[in-house]
């Protein structure tokens, strides 16, 4: 009852390609763009779908795992009929894109976005600032501000 969609993965797509449609493959999926915050897992299962240079589907247990050969978001349902998928009929759909939006957002019942490490964060409080002068919003609290003469003279 889980979907799992947008892992770029254009080598592990051609492995199940070449394994065929309803063959069991052992591939090693995800941390290859980033290796700093996540590593590679190992998986096993059931290729159930493959679109050649496009997209692969392989089943683990309960879980369909969509499988890209190029960057793209997965964010509407034209996306998930060419998987073969109807979103609609998962208990859970993980998406791997920053918001909900279209299709997707009107599908959800409910949207729950997980901040995870990556290149890119929206928790701005915890990136590496290094030329900043603070206090600046939004990433202080609440504090008073008074132009300086400084300020006035940019504008």
């Amino acid at each position: 009852g889980l979907v799992i969609a947008g892992l770029t993965e254009p080598e592990a797509g051609e492995m199940c390609r070449e394994a065929g449609e309803g063959k069991e493959v052992e591939l090693r999926v995800g941390g290859k763009l980033d290796p700093i915050n996540g590593y590679p897992l190992q998986i096993r299962g059931r290729v159930e779908r493959v679109i050649p240079g496009r997209l692969a589907v392989v089943r683990i247990g309960g879980v369909q795992l969509v499988l890209l050969s190029e960057r793209r978001p997965m964010v509407d349902l034209r996306s998930f009929e060419e998987a073969g998928i109807d979103p609609r009929e998962s208990k859970a759909v993980v998406v791997k894109v920053g918001l909900l939006f279209s299709d997707a957002r009107r599908l959800a019942e409910k949207a729950i976005m997980a901040l995870t490490p990556g290149f890119t964060s929206l928790e701005l409080e915890k990136l590496p600032y290094k030329r900043l002068r603070r206090p600046i919003y939004p990433l202080d609290g609440d504090f008073e501000w008074e132009p300086r003469f400084e300020d006035e003279v940019r504008r």
